[in-house]
């Protein structure tokens, strides 16, 4: 019986951690596709604590600051180059 009950609450939180995966889009699509981007951009932003570090969210803001700034001033931010910008407010 305490093997079933055991099994039974194993499923349940299994099932519980399960979300369906929605496609990963590029910042390519999300600069192309204007109203998925600024759709993406407001369901983020409804819900920022859950879904604003999701690859799609992170990838639809780049786009839109992609979009919005004159070619040559949208910088992509190498892990290296945050540390320089870190260090250098420090």
């Amino acid at each position: 019986m305490r093997l079933l009950t055991l099994l039974a609450c194993s499923l349940v939180i299994l099932g519980c951690g399960q979300e369906t995966k929605e496609e990963i889009k590029t910042v390519d699509f999300y600069v192309e596709q204007t109203e998925d981007r600024l759709q993406k951009i407001a369901e983020c932003k409804n819900n920022p604590g859950e879904l604003m570090a999701t690859p799609n969210c992170i990838n639809a803001v780049a786009a839109e600051k992609k979009v919005n700034n004159p070619v040559g001033s949208y910088k992509e931010f190498s892990s290296d180059a945050l540390d320089k910008v870190r260090k250098q407010s420090s």
